[in-house]
Order: structure tokens, then sequence, then C-alpha cells
């Protein structure tokens, strides 16, 4: 069950772009999940924000309301599983994927959502994010009734940071053991469009070695507009 807890601000905004390049892409059937991975460019590392815009929009969901609709698949490496925070935010007619690693949403006196904190452990050292050499592979729940093709599309400041690739894994064990992929990336070309705060997010505190996530759910009175 999803816990409300009143009026949140926004830390991020949903801004659909259009990065033909850093747009991944996959052709999915009824009932089947996507699958993707997600790695830092050359270079980057101690990574810790990435957003994606979802299209079409509303195409991922949870299949359990109380869990995350992103499970991390396999072959995963570089960063505290424990640490990652997953966060899916609904506007009007937009839809955004945001993955924290070491980092969480943090609140201000009026309880909005004010930025993310970095997670310190016992000695006071923060989390070191998503490592130069780490990968997270993972799978996104869909609506049962999607088919065709979802693009996600990294907002400019994860593009910048980031690659995105959508992978080729067997379509009935999305917690599979690590398979050979095949990166599917074809370029699509979508308006650059601002768009208004998304309604209502949903933020899951995954624990992956227990099996379990953790799920709060809120929900915006009013659109503010907060620049990531």
């Amino acid at each position: 069950m999803f816990r409300r807890i009143g009026n949140l601000g926004n830390p991020f905004r949903l801004v659909v772009t259009s990065l033909a390049l850093a747009c991944a892409s996959q052709q999915v059937d009824a009932g089947q999940v996507a699958t993707f991975e997600l790695t830092p460019k050359p270079g980057m590392g101690g990574l810790t924000i990435f957003q994606a815009d979802v299209q079409p929009a509303f195409s991922v969901v949870p299949s359990d309301p109380s869990s995350s609709p992103l499970k991390v698949l396999d072959g995963s490496t570089g960063f505290n599983k424990q640490n990652m925070t997953v966060l899916l935010g609904d506007g009007d007619g937009v839809q955004q994927l945001v993955m924290l690693f070491g980092v969480e949403p943090s609140r201000d006196a009026d309880g909005k959502l004010s930025g993310f904190v970095p997670i310190l452990d016992s000695n006071g050292n923060p989390d070191p994010g998503l490592a130069a050499d780490g990968k997270v592979r993972f799978s996104l729940d869909l609506d049962p009734n999607f088919k065709g093709t979802l693009n996600l599309l990294p907002t400019t400041t994860s593009a910048n940071s980031f690659d995105l690739t959508a992978l080729t894994l067997p379509p009935t064990s999305p917690s599979s053991p690590e398979t050979p992929s095949t990166p599917e990336t074809p370029p699509v070309n979508l308006p650059t469009t601002q768009v208004p705060e998304p309604y209502s997010i949903a933020i899951w505190l995954v624990g992956i070695s227990f099996g379990t996530a953790r799920a709060i759910r809120y929900r915006n009175r009013r659109p503010e507009a907060v620049t990531a």
C-alpha cells in the first residue's frame, strides 16, 4: 500500500527532450516487461541521479501497487543496491522515471521535497554512487495491455552523463541470470517541450537483497517549477 503524506513539492522538472541518439527504444508485446542497461559515459563516475521521460506516457505501471516497477537484474555492478531509490512521476500527459544512487529525497520545513541528500554509512561517509565501471541492468513493468515501442529519453543532464541501451532478454524471466544482450537504440525524434510538474510521484526505497521495496506516494495540489 502507498502512504499519502500530503502536499509535497517536486525537486525535479519533467521535460520532454529531443535527444535522438540518447533515446533507448524497445518493442514489446502485451504482458511483457522492457529491459535496459544504464552505464556511465567514459570518464564519468560517482553519478547519483538519472532521469528519463517515458514515451508513451503512463506505459510504466507496477505489477504490484506496493512494489517498484523497476527490478534490478543480475549482472548489475558498481553501486550499493540497498541505497538505490526509484521514483516514478506522473503529470499531465507526461511520465518520468528517476533512479537515485546513494542519495535520497530531502524535505523542507513544510514537508515538501526540496532536493536530494547523500546517504551516509555508519562512519559518516557518503555513498559513492554509481562507479565509473558500473552498470545497471533493469526491467520495467508495463501496463499489461501495452503493446508497441517503449521509449526512454534521458533528460539533457542525464544524457551527458549516462549511456542507456535496450536489452533483449528472455521475455518470461525478468530476473533471470545474466544473459547475452543485443543493444537496440533506433533514433527517435520528438519535439522539445516544457511540460507541467507531475501531479503525483511514487517513491520506492529498494532493498534488493531482501527482495522487497517500500513505497511512498504523494500528490501535488498545484504545479511548482523547481529546476533540477
